[in-house]
Order: structure tokens, then C-alpha cells, then sequence
């Protein structure tokens, strides 16, 4: 596991599987202590940063390649552009942008089997 945060609350628990990252993710730096820390693993990646669009496409285009076939990438808080007063352009738009421009992820609406969810189309899995 490997968490990354830009200002961490409190102390972080150690664990020999749990790898803390402080730092901005999307920044160049964050990204290859990310590289460095999975030694080209893949696996699966689950995005819950400020909720902006341009931050959640970003994110998208740069974790991409750490998700395995057949794993998710999950952007969570998708249903905040529906409850949000106004209305702001949040993650929901950037994955649906990034989904048709990348045909090796799709959306997997069998995740919201109990048809509430935070994350509405935002169970991406790779192929």
C-alpha cells in the first residue's frame, strides 16, 4: 500500500506493507518516489485528492499505468458535481474524458450494486 498526502494528520502508523508519501500528487517528484516505492509493480489505484476536475484528470493520465489488467482504478466522490451547491466541475467529468480517450479502461457500473454510491462511474477497470 502506498499512501500519498499532501499534509498528513497526526502520526502515521508503520507498517512493513504501507509506504507514506508526503507531497503533492501530482508533482514530478511524488510521482517517482511512487515509481521508486512499486519497483514496476502494478496493482490497483484508488484516486480521493481535492475533487477538482483538472486535479482528477491529471491524476488519471499520471497513475494510469500502475493499475494492472483485470484491477480498478477508482475515483472516488464522483457524485460530488450532483450534491454540491453550486455546482462545480468535479472528477465526474474527467473520468468520463479520460474513458473515452484511453479504450483499455471502462466504466463498471456492477460496483454500485446497492445503487448508492459515492462514486458513480467511477469504477474504472482495465482490460
Amino acid at each position: 500500500v502506498i499512501s500519498i498526502d499532501v499534509k498528513p494528520r497526526g502520526e502515521l502508523p508503520k507498517h512493513e506493507g504501507v509506504t507514506w508519501i508526503t507531497g503533492d500528487a501530482t508533482s514530478p517528484e511524488v510521482l517517482t518516489q511512487v515509481r521508486n516505492a512499486t519497483k514496476n509493480r502494478k496493482g490497483m489505484v484508488i484516486e480521493d485528492s481535492d475533487h477538482k476536475e483538472h486535479v482528477t484528470e491529471k491524476l488519471l493520465e499520471q497513475y494510469a499505468d500502475f493499475v494492472a489488467p483485470g484491477c480498478y482504478f477508482i475515483v472516488e466522490d464522483t457524485l460530488c458535481e450532483f450534491t454540491q451547491t453550486p455546482p462545480f466541475p468535479g472528477p465526474l467529468g474527467a473520468v468520463k474524458r479520460f474513458v473515452a480517450r484511453h479504450p483499455d479502461f471502462q466504466i463498471d457500473r456492477s460496483r454500485e450494486k446497492y445503487v448508492l454510491t459515492y462514486n458513480p462511474m467511477g469504477y474504472l477497470l482495465k482490460s
